[in-house]
């Protein structure tokens, strides 16, 4: 048995949520994005760029057998599952970013006919490692860093080969289409390979040793380059690995020279990197909810990846890619590493810092595999300025806050900005109020009265009347409504309350969540977005963990003395959203996005971006423990399905005055105790935050 990794459903997210909702309060909330976690169970490490993916050509990751949706359920591709072969490289859980890799195809055939997609027979996954049976081979992928490694069984004894293509690239959709690299360079030395692929934003260079194979060559059909290896008569057993480098065939040539172990050696160092990913955290609870916890762990340390080797865009000796998008993972997915991982987190905001001194400051609000670093940059502004803060705020050292404070003010002072949204206005008004507080500590006291001016903005994107954002058919919303914004989590919250006065919020979010009002109709079949879009704004309610832009809002509550409305919500969201199958997630999981809100939320624990602090919640997991430098615990008693509010809250033995805590508090280590009941009257509404 392997533990923590026995309990990880590697095919979690991958098939369209199909988990039956009975809950009362999640039945209000509306889902108006894809109703599927767009996941994969292809082969990963945690954090890192290479993955093995078993391609059908499908959306978004190159396994599944869905088309590109962007709301309700994606229409099918293909009816069964196939395999083409396996690709490098993939998105995990992201929606439409227009890139999707798939680098690199090698496929497994026998006879002379090119690859063809074959109907998957049978599969098995684990982290660190797929299988896939086929009615031609059994073929098995794991990875170490920039390696992959095959093993191949085929069931005929003769006429099998492994066939290369080094420019294939993307999907095999009517759109998006397979993106061939515009050059490819290859070299065949007895039976060595070297390949370059140049893509539109990087280059791939690959390097294989075909050793056991009687022949390799190259051969063209219909204008692609193919390479060969061929098997001698009898033998239907193989292994072989391909290194990669996006940075230099050296690199590459390096990589496979020093990856010596076989394939069940690098197979049990796959699965001992995870097995200490997910020993971070100990839980005890359901069985079923630790599956839950371990898979959204698992799948929430995927992203972002380190390619500070492989820096494509710096001279930083750190460098992080694979930030799909931060208006996706600010709020939960990096500041679930920044916990875990200050290390690491210190070396993603190097990499920042060092991106946007060689764009004059501008800061991307997404970062891939590829040198374009304006994809996406309407989507969000200056969201970086809450990942410092976040930084700044956990006492994370190795950074130069004084050079990033430099970098967030000449951020701000870009006259660039185009295609201004109102919650664009909201992103300027936070980041405005991050640098104000950065210089502040930082004795910066002119750009402290400057910025914390500026921040003033949020109030020209406020109705001061109603107490919502300002909406019309003029004023568009990025996935969502104005409703699924009003409530953001700012650094003003306080004085966005005051805006309308804390009764009248507190009615505002009971409307939001949905107290009082009917059940929301679910499109459970593929459905045109304009469609859609019309019934949200009949219809505003929370996107439940359908999506990103109000997931946090629950713990609004907590600033209007109502924590029990937070236990409440989380817990319906808990327990409506989350499943352990394959069809368990309610949305696009989004670079580890909503597993790490699962994760947050299970363990009874939920971060405020930009901030040092953590709000309590209602947690499901009966005792978490996390080992960070100092080991932190949180242990409820009495807890149950129905025992969902906190009755009272010691931490390390002493009566809590507040249903918060500081990083601080969680790094030097101890113990929270939630006392829980299933008595409302009961539940202990502490004020304030």
């Amino acid at each position: 048995m392997n533990g923590r990794l026995d309990m990880v459903n590697p095919f979690f997210g991958s098939e369209i949520f199909e988990f039956e909702n009975t809950d009362e309060i999640a039945s209000k909330w509306f889902y108006i994005k894809p109703q599927i976690g767009n996941l994969s169970p292809s082969v990963y490490l945690p954090f890192n760029a290479l993955s093995a993916v078993p391609y059908s050509g499908c959306y978004p990751a190159g396994y599944s057998i869905h088309m590109p949706s962007s709301s309700s359920v994606p229409r099918l591709e293909t009816r069964r599952k196939r395999i083409k072969g396996f690709t490098h490289y993939s998105v995990s859980g992201t929606g439409f970013i227009q890139v999707f890799y798939n680098y690199f195809m090698v496929s497994f055939t026998s006879g002379k006919s090119l690859p063809q997609y074959e109907k998957i027979l049978s599969e098995t996954a684990a982290p660190g490692e797929y299988t896939v049976s086929t009615g031609t081979y059994t073929a098995s992928a794991t990875i170490s860093r920039d390696v992959a490694c095959y093993k191949v069984r085929f069931n005929k004894a003769k006429g099998n080969r492994v066939i290369l293509n080094p420019a294939y690239g993307g999907l095999d959709l009517k759109h998006p289409k397979t993106e061939y690299a515009r050059m490819l360079e290859t070299e065949i030395t007895g039976k060595r390979v070297k390949t370059c692929s140049y893509y539109a934003g990087s280059e791939l260079y690959a390097n294989v040793v075909f050793d056991g194979f009687e022949k390799v060559y190259e051969f063209e059909e219909e204008g692609i380059k193919y390479i060969a290896g061929d098997l001698p008569a009898g033998v239907s057993d193989i292994e072989f690995k391909i290194s990669f480098s996006l940075t230099g065939a050296e690199k590459a040539k390096k990589y496979l020279a020093g990856c010596t172990q076989n394939y069940s050696k690098i197979r049990a160092s796959a699965s001992e990197q995870w097995q200490r990913a997910l020993s971070l955290i100990d839980v005890e609870g359901g069985e079923k909810e630790k599956r839950i916890f371990y898979t959204c762990l698992y799948n929430a340390q995927k992203k972002p990846a380190d390619i500070s080797h492989e820096n494509l865009f710096t001279n930083s000796d750190t460098m992080y890619a694979e930030i799909a998008t931060m208006w996706d993972m600010y709020k939960t997915a990096l500041p679930l590493m920044a916990l875990l991982y200050p290390e690491k987190y210190r070396d993603l905001i190097n990499g920042l810092l060092s991106i946007a001194e060689s764009r004059d400051g501008r800061f991307s609000v997404c970062v891939l595999l590829e040198r374009n670093l304006d994809r996406n940059s309407v989507q969000a502004r200056s969201l970086a300025h809450s990942l410092i803060l976040t930084a700044y705020s956990y006492k994370i050292e190795g950074i130069d806050y004084r050079r990033a404070l430099g970098l967030m003010v000449r951020d701000l002072e870009r006259t660039d900005l185009k295609d201004m949204r109102n919650t664009h206005l909201l992103d300027i008004a936070d980041a405005s109020r991050f640098t104000a507080q950065l210089a502040g500590a930082l004795g910066e006291l002119g750009i402290y009265d400057r910025f914390n001016q500026k921040s003033k903005i949020w109030l020209e994107a406020f109705d001061k009347e109603s107490g919502m954002l300002r909406h019309g058919d003029d004023i568009p919303y990025y996935e969502g409504t104005y409703w699924n914004y009003s409530f953001r989590l700012s650094p003003y919250i306080e004085e966005r309350i005051a805006l309308c006065g804390e009764r009248k919020f507190e009615e505002l979010l009971d409307l939001f969540f949905g107290f009082g009002k009917d059940a929301v109709k679910q499109y459970r079949k593929p459905t045109a977005d304009s469609k859609l879009e019309k019934y949200a704004k009949k219809h505003p309610s929370f996107e439940g963990i359908n999506n990103e832009p109000d997931f946090e809002t629950p713990y609004n509550y907590s600033f209007i003395n109502k924590h029990s409305r937070v236990c409440e919500v989380v817990r319906s969201a808990m327990n409506s959203c989350y499943d352990d199958t394959a069809s368990g997630l309610p949305g696009n999981d989004d670079s580890g996005a909503l597993t790490s809100w699962y994760v947050f939320n299970a363990i009874g624990l939920f971060p405020m971006a930009g901030t040092d602090i953590f709000f309590i919640g209602s947690p499901v997991m009966d005792k978490a423990t996390l080992h960070l430098k100092n080991d932190f615990t949180v242990e409820t008693r009495e807890n149950s399905k129905e025992n969902i509010y906190v009755e009272k809250a010691l931490l390390n033995g002493k009566p809590m005055d507040r249903l918060y805590l500081y990083h601080s508090e969680i790094a030097a280590g101890g113990t929270l105790e939630l006392f829980m009941t299933a008595d409302v009257s009961k539940a202990i509404d502490i004020k304030k935050v």
